[in-house]
């Protein structure tokens, strides 16, 4: 790896580079450091997480090598209505929002802008279509996402504690009929 640093002299004709070398160790080196410092990072957010936290420091560490960082600008699909469900996301940075297609078009039905909260597990568990499409918003969102096949065969009993939060999901309907009245003007 070669990095270069340009040097002039008085004389616009003339013109002086010099190029310093990094040792492969060393390079090697740095890269181990920042993908440890990475997973350090990755550790203690997942720990934050509720649904995760009486996993083991084992488990966890399964699970933190797993996770794939994917960014997403503004407005920018994370997960679309009616796919196949074959990830959970858990919001690392950033904000985004869900949106319920049906009878009164488009609603707004969830915003997530607390940092370690997650959606997708309810296609992923069930395995069916996604209920939503959710967008990031703002100036965009990182997401961890974890793949179906990592959940199913190499996180402990992550699917039960994930398939017991879905009760609170019902209200997506209820959110849905919510939208519907304030696009048509009429509230509670």
């Amino acid at each position: 790896l070669g990095i270069l640093s340009r040097a002039s002299d008085r004389s616009p004709k003339t013109r002086q580079t010099r190029t310093r070398c990094l040792e492969r160790e060393d390079f090697q080196m740095m890269l181990i450091t920042a993908e440890n410092s990475k997973h350090a990072e990755y550790g203690s957010f997942l720990a934050q997480i509720e649904v995760l936290s009486s996993l083991s420091r084992f488990e966890l560490g399964k699970m933190r090598d797993l996770l794939a960082e994917e960014l997403f600008d503004g407005d920018e699909e994370i997960v679309t209505q009616g796919d196949e469900g074959d990830a959970v996301f858990f919001l690392y940075e950033g904000a985004c929002k869900a949106y319920i297609t049906g009878e009164f078009g488009e609603v707004e039905v969830r915003h997530y802008c607390m940092h370690g909260e997650y959606f997708g597990e309810i296609a992923l568990i069930n395995n069916e279509p996604r209920r939503a499409t959710v967008r990031a918003c703002g100036d965009g969102c990182v997401v961890l996402r974890l793949k179906r096949e990592d959940v199913d065969l190499s996180v402990g009993n992550i699917r039960e504690r994930l398939n017991a939060d879905i009760e609170m999901y019902p209200q997506y309907q209820a959110d849905t009929a919510r939208g519907a009245l304030a696009v048509s003007g009429d509230f509670n």
